[in-house]
């Protein structure tokens, strides 16, 4: 886009800043902004805003436009509301699909196979040996501690 096209986007963008365009400014705007694909932020917007309502004043709003205004403030919360609860739903299960599969992957790579079945069964076999070994020694342990109270009893 050459400068002279840029320059006139730019005076062309403030007077849309400041609501002054014709029809006719408006579309070359449009068309400028397509054509150089201008690097539109929403900056100048803001700060025109800004300065817009730090220098205005407020005024009153004629009955008609107040009354059409609250007569509008039902049915567009209620469009709003209608939107929000219909895309709510779907939104809302969407992050905990990725937790969930990545859930169902951990247990299922972590399943025993056969060979870790066999293992985890002999292992128990052990364990269960060795426990009624403990078993025994803690039951022949308590019988001599009887017998050596009777003795202490005795003595």
């Amino acid at each position: 886009m050459s400068s002279e096209n840029v320059s006139r986007f730019e005076e062309l963008d403030a007077g849309r800043a400041l609501g002054d365009l014709s029809p006719d400014e408006v579309a070359e705007w449009e068309a400028l902004a397509r054509e150089g694909a201008m690097d539109q932020t929403i900056d100048f917007d803001l700060l025109a805003t800004e300065l817009e309502l730090n220098h205005t004043e407020d005024c009153a709003l004629s009955s008609s436009l107040a009354t059409r205004l609250e007569d509008t403030i039902p049915a567009f919360s209620a469009t709003i509301k209608s939107k929000q609860s219909a895309t709510g739903q779907i939104i809302s299960i969407i992050p905990w699909l990725g937790w969930a599969a990545a859930a169902s992957l951990v247990v299922f790579f972590n399943l025993p196979t056969g060979n870790d079945t066999q293992d985890i069964s002999a292992q128990l076999a052990q364990a269960k040996a060795e426990l009624s070994d403990k078993e025994k020694t803690i039951t022949d342990l308590e019988s001599a501690k009887k017998e050596l109270d009777k003795l202490n009893e005795k003595l």
